[in-house]
């Protein structure tokens, strides 16, 4: 049960983790004077 769900699960976690990552960036970005 494990093998077959961890495919679907690792591009989740992946995914969250990107989003963090954009997230940050953006409010890096946000953060400097325009």
């Amino acid at each position: 049960m494990n093998n077959k769900s961890l495919p679907f699960i690792l591009p989740e976690i992946v995914h969250s983790e990107i989003v963090e990552v954009i997230d940050s960036l953006k409010t890096e970005v946000d953060n400097y004077p325009t």
